[in-house]
């Protein structure tokens, strides 16, 4: 069917393939493929991806129900589609998806070193330039690290205008 006519051809074809309603149902297809598209658009643009995480690690898990982060649990198995199995202090090992995992950061873990003093030396390399050992570096590693703070946001708050009359 081109423009509505029926094409004369050598290959058999029902009627009912040249019924206008076929051209109404590709019409309402590709309304709803532009409309899946920008719906797929809006979503991409607040998404963020998740980092996998790896077996043995401890997560917080949210609960289904009550969406509060209430139960621990360590990462036995990694499966398919962002999928975890994790086994929790109780002894019961559950699926979730990485959606519902939150890696859980205790003070016990130590801290990554700071990228710009991973490698970086006092000596320009020469054998014998060591420098002399520092006795207040000793008793620093021994001093347990204090509590973390927690992480506050860097904003700077006005303070509110009041008016008296």
């Amino acid at each position: 069917m081109v423009f509505g006519r029926q094409l004369r051809s050598i290959l058999p074809a029902h009627k009912s393939s040249f019924d206008p309603r076929w051209r109404e149902i590709m019409e309402a297809r590709d309304r709803q493929l532009e409309l899946d598209g920008a719906v797929k658009w809006i979503y991409d643009e607040r998404a963020r991806p998740l980092s996998p995480l790896l077996i043995g690690s401890r997560v917080r898990v949210q609960d289904t129900s009550t969406l509060l982060w209430d139960k621990e649990g360590v990462v036995v198995n990694v499966g398919k589609y962002r999928s975890y199995r994790v086994k929790f202090a109780s002894g019961s090992v559950l699926w979730r998806n990485r959606r519902h995992l939150r890696p859980l950061i205790t003070d016990n873990e130590p801290a990554p070193p700071p990228s710009g003093t991973a490698y970086k030396t006092d000596n320009d390399g020469d054998i014998g330039d060591d420098p002399a050992p520092d006795p207040d570096a000793a008793h620093q590693q021994a001093v347990p690290p204090a509590p973390s703070i927690p992480r506050r946001s860097g904003r700077i708050h006005k303070p509110n205008a009041r008016f008296t009359v």
